[in-house]
């Protein structure tokens, strides 16, 4: 198999990557012309826990409402700015225009 591999000095069997099917039990076999002896077997468990790579679905959530309300606050003050710059709502404007005194 090209996911199991015996060290240099045949002491370490690494399985990369591990899968559930390759949970059971090992031996290791001597072998010459003359003779062949086996291990005990050793039984491989493989457990599969939480994913430690990714973000828990709670957070994710969290992050993207986040996302969503800072986008809605940051176009409420963009709207909010340009009202007060441009005296401009909805179409209408308008001009303050000091009278000569």
């Amino acid at each position: 198999m090209d996911r199991m591999q015996l060290s240099q000095d045949n002491s370490t069997l690494t399985i990369c990557p591990v899968k559930r099917e390759d949970a059971g039990n090992y031996q290791c076999e001597v072998s010459n012309r003359s003779n062949s002896s086996k291990s005990d077997p050793i039984r491989l468990d493989v457990s599969y826990g939480r994913s430690t790579t990714g973000l828990p679905v709670g957070s994710i959530i969290g992050i993207a409402v986040g996302v969503l309300v800072g986008l809605a606050l940051s176009a409420a003050l963009g709207c909010l700015l340009l009202h007060t710059r441009t005296g401009r709502y909805d179409g209408i404007s308008h001009k303050l225009i000091q009278s000569p005194s």
